[in-house]
C-alpha cells in the first residue's frame, strides 16, 4: 500500500502538540489586491490557486495530532477541493473602515482549529471591499491562514508572491480549464526539516521567563475542542509609504534596524505603563541563510532570540509618577534610551547568529531538551502558567513582488497593494504579538495580536498610537 505519511520532524511535532493544547493555532499573511472588474474573481482564484498548490508542496500536506504514544505525522493529501481551502466572506468591508473590520475578521480566522488530518491545514479567506458605482476596479483582501507546522511568516509571504504571479497570468488564461479538485502527485517532494540540515545540541530548557503579572493573567489551558472562550484579537497599523524612507534614514543614522527601533519604543512605552517591571521580548529570525531555503519556498525554518529589558534599560531618567498615557519623556531622553536598547539588542542578536553554526539554533536546542521529547507532557506542564514573555516582534522585512512583464504592468489587471502579517494569540507564549511587513513601494504595516482578557484594548491602542505618532515624526525628518 502506498505510504502517504512521513515524520513531521521536531518543529512539526512541537506545533502539532501546541495546536492540540491551545497554545498556538496559526500564522498568516493577508494581501490587499486591486483587481480589474473585467475579471471574474472566482475564475481568477480557481486558476491561480491551482497553480499555487502545484508550486508549493507544503500546501499538499496535512498533519496528525501529537499525543501520547502517537507521534505527529505529515500526511500527503490525495486531492484538495476548492471549497475546502477557499472561503468567501459574505460581508463587504466598508470604505474608510477597512483595516478595523479586516482585523476583526482575521482575529476570528486565527481561532480556527484544524482537526481532520485528511483535509488541508490552511485556508484562503476572501474579503471584498465596498466600491463606488463608477469604480473600474475591486479591492480584495486575501487572507492566507495556515498551521505553523508547514509554514512560517516568510512562507506565507512567498504564497502571496507566487499567487500574484498566477493571478496576473490568469487574466490572459481565462477560458483555460482549471481542474478541481487538485490531485496531488505521489512523488511530491518531502519537506526538509531543520534538524536534518543543522547540527544542534540539546541544552537545558530555558527557565520560563514569566511576564509581569500586571500585564498577563494566569491562564488555564483547555483542549481546543472544549475551549469556546478563546478570542484572538487583532489590530492593524499602516504607516504610509511616504513616511517609510524617513524612518529608515533615522534607523541608519543611529546604527540600528527597524526591529531594534521597535524594541526600544515598545520598551519605553510599556515601562511607562508598568514601571519597575522587567520586560521579556522574543524576536524570531529566519534560518534560511543556513538551510539554503529560498525566499520563494514554503516551510517552517525559524528560530528566535529572547531579550530581557531591565528597568534600568527602559526607564532610565523617567519618573514613574508621570502619566503613562502621555508621550513618554522628552526627545533627548527617548533618544538616550533608544540607543541603550538598540545597542543591547544588536549585540545579542549578533551573538546568537554567530553561534548558529557551532551551537545550533536556539529553537532546536530548546525543543530537543524537552524530556523524552514528550511534547504532550510539556504542554500539559504549562497549564495554569502565566505567559512566557511580555511581547514578540516578528519582522518579515521588505517583501518584493515578482517582476511582471511590460504587458502585465500596462494592463494592471491585478496589483498587490500591501501585506499584513498576523498570528493567533499565543496563549502560552508572549502576551502581545507584533507582526511587521512592508511591500516594496508600499506601506509599512504593523499588526498587534493578543488573547482577549490578557491585555486590555486600551493598552494596545495606546501603544499603537504612540508608535504611529513617533513614526509620523521620524518619517518627516529626512
Amino acid at each position: 500500500m502506498e505510504r502517504r505519511s512521513i515524520p513531521a520532524g521536531l518543529l512539526g511535532r512541537y506545533y502539532s502538540a501546541r495546536h492540540i493544547y491551545g497554545h498556538y493555532r496559526s500564522c498568516g499573511v493577508t494581501g490587499r489586491y486591486i483587481i480589474s472588474l473585467e475579471q471574474d474573481l472566482r475564475s481568477l482564484l480557481r486558476y491561480a490557486l491551482a497553480r499555487n498548490i502545484a508550486r508549493h508542496p507544503a500546501l499538499c500536506y496535512s498533519i496528525t495530532a501529537e499525543k501520547l504514544g502517537s507521534l505527529a505525522q505529515l500526511i500527503r493529501l490525495e486531492s484538495i477541493e476548492f471549497n475546502d481551502v477557499v472561503e468567501f466572506n459574505k460581508s463587504s468591508l466598508a470604505a474608510g473602515n477597512e483595516d478595523t473590520l479586516l482585523a476583526k475578521h482575521i482575529g476570528r480566522a486565527h481561532e480556527h482549529v484544524w482537526s481532520d488530518p485528511n483535509k488541508p491545514i490552511w485556508k484562503l479567506i476572501v474579503f471584498t471591499h465596498e466600491r463606488g458605482s463608477l469604480a473600474k476596479t475591486r479591492v480584495v483582501d486575501l487572507a492566507f491562514i495556515t498551521h505553523h507546522a508547514i509554514s512560517d511568516g516568510l512562507s506565507a509571504a512567498a504564497f502571496h508572491k507566487s499567487l500574484l504571479e498566477y493571478l496576473t497570468e490568469a487574466g490572459s488564461a481565462i477560458g483555460q480549464e482549471s481542474i478541481w479538485p487538485c490531485v496531488i502527485p505521489s512523488d511530491l517532494p518531502k519537506p526538509r526539516n531543520i534538524e536534518d540540515i543543522l547540527s544542534y545540541t540539546a541544552a537545558p530548557t530555558e527557565a520560563r521567563q514569566a511576564a509581569s503579572p500586571s500585564i498577563t493573567k494566569s491562564i488555564t489551558l483547555r483542549i481546543l475542542p472544549t475551549n469556546p472562550d478563546f478570542v484572538s484579537c487583532v489590530s492593524i497599523l499602516s504607516i504610509p509609504e511616504s513616511l517609510v524612507p524617513g524612518i529608515l534614514v533615522y534607523c541608519r543614522d543611529i546604527g540600528t534596524s527597524l526591529t531594534g527601533l521597535l524594541h526600544a519604543l515598545f520598551a519605553i512605552y510599556l515601562s511607562r505603563v508598568f514601571p519597575s517591571q522587567t520586560l521579556t521580548a522574543i524576536t524570531p529570525y529566519s534560518l534560511r541563510s543556513w538551510t539554503s531555503l529560498p525566499l520563494t519556498e514554503m516551510a517552517n525554518h525559524v528560530s528566535y532570540i529572547r531579550n530581557i529589558w531591565s528597568p534600568l534599560d527602559s526607564t532610565r531618567s523617567f519618573s514613574s509618577a508621570n502619566n503613562p498615557t502621555s508621550t513618554p519623556g522628552s526627545a533627548a531622553i527617548e533618544d538616550t534610551i533608544i540607543k541603550v536598547i538598540t545597542t543591547k539588542y544588536h549585540e545579542e542578536i549578533t551573538s546568537e547568529l554567530q553561534q548558529v553554526n557551532s551551537r545550533g539554533p536556539l529553537i532546536l536546542n530548546a525543543i530537543s531538551s524537552i524530556p523524552n521529547l514528550d511534547f504532550t507532557q510539556y504542554c500539559e506542564s504549562n497549564i495554569g502558567a502565566s505567559n512566557s514573555a511580555t511581547y514578540e516582534i516578528s519582522n518579515l522585512g521588505v517583501v518584493t513582488a515578482p517582476s511582471l512583464s511590460a504587458i502585465d504592468i500596462e494592463n494592471e489587471a491585478v496589483k498587490l497593494e500591501k501585506l499584513v502579517f498576523t498570528q493567533s494569540a499565543m496563549v502560552a507564549g508572549p502576551a502581545l504579538g507584533v507582526g511587521v511587513a512592508s511591500l516594496a513601494n508600499g506601506p509599512l504595516v504593523i499588526s498587534f495580536y493578543w488573547e482577549e482578557g490578557v491585555l486590555t484594548t486600551d493598552l494596545v491602542d495606546g501603544l499603537k498610537t504612540y508608535i504611529e505618532e513617533k513614526f509620523g515624526r521620524l518619517g518627516k525628518l529626512k
